[in-house]
């Protein structure tokens, strides 16, 4: 028997791009094997190990590196120094896109010369990857998300915080914004395999698939893409369900919900 031929494991998010333009949902179970295939952990795993955490690492380094170079001594203060941290995050963003997405910072720049320059578009652009905008960056900071942006503007106006404070802090920030891109890029992809189709047909599809009993069909029609997509993935890895949630009949433990031949 033929070994199964690997996937080439994606090195940064253009690879990733490249790799979905040609791929393409012809019906809405294609789009679940695609789906399926991009959320497997052996991929989630290389994305997030050798790609967001290198390149958020990177992006760490290079602020410090900065911040050393500028103020030379961690218990010097920043307060009104948001100039020499705009330079700081300019060069860290930098960083980080070299890592993540190389082709796009190749262009990005081109004409752009003055640093409070370079910052506005980097610091849009890096939110952009962290899938931060107007109408989901409150919520996001109710939820404990710290942006880099937030964390200059409120650093520097503190007389008290110096430049040790502030490096902890972005080493804290890693973690947290290597796992917020990588769901960033999660939710482009999904958005990519299911355009096109009504979330109705995705939950009839859903419904057939595993032979789901509906016990209100209202509330089991009402769902969005992200709820049928968990209702799928509980589904599929044998996870406990929330019946009531996605309005299904209970069955039995030794009567699970299996999928269809």
């Amino acid at each position: 028997m033929a070994k199964e031929k690997k996937d080439k494991k994606s090195g940064s998010i253009d690879d990733v791009m490249d790799k979905i333009q040609g791929e393409h949902s012809k019906d809405i179970e294609t789009a679940f094997k695609l789906y399926d295939k991009h959320n497997k952990d052996e991929n989630q795993d290389n994305l997030y190990n050798n790609i967001f955490a290198p390149g958020t690492t990177q992006l760490y380094e290079k602020f410090n590196k900065e911040l050393d170079n500028t103020f030379k001594d961690d218990t010097a203060k920043i307060f009104n120094k948001k100039k020499e941290l705009k330079k700081a995050a300019v060069k860290g963003i930098k960083a980080y896109f070299e890592k993540v997405q190389p082709n796009m910072l190749k262009t990005a720049l081109d004409g752009i010369e003055d640093i409070e320059d370079q910052y506005s578009l980097l610091i849009g652009l890096y939110e952009h990857h962290q899938g931060i905008n107007d109408q989901n960056r409150g919520y996001l900071k109710q939820q404990g998300y710290v942006s880099l942006r937030d964390l200059i503007e409120e650093e520097v106006k503190d007389k008290d915080t110096k430049v040790g404070k502030i490096k902890r802090k972005m080493y804290e920030l890693k973690g947290m914004h290597a796992g917020q891109g990588l769901n960033s890029l999660n939710q482009q992809v999904t958005n990519r395999y299911f355009a096109g189709y009504h979330h109705i047909d995705i939950g009839e599809h859903v419904k057939k698939k595993w032979g789901l009993k509906i016990g209100e069909h209202v509330e089991y029609k009402q769902q969005g893409l992200a709820d049928l997509l968990g209702l799928h993935s509980s589904l599929r890895d044998g996870e406990k369900l929330d019946y009531k949630k996605h309005g299904l009949k209970y069955v039995k433990p030794e009567k699970k919900y299996k999928k269809a031949a």
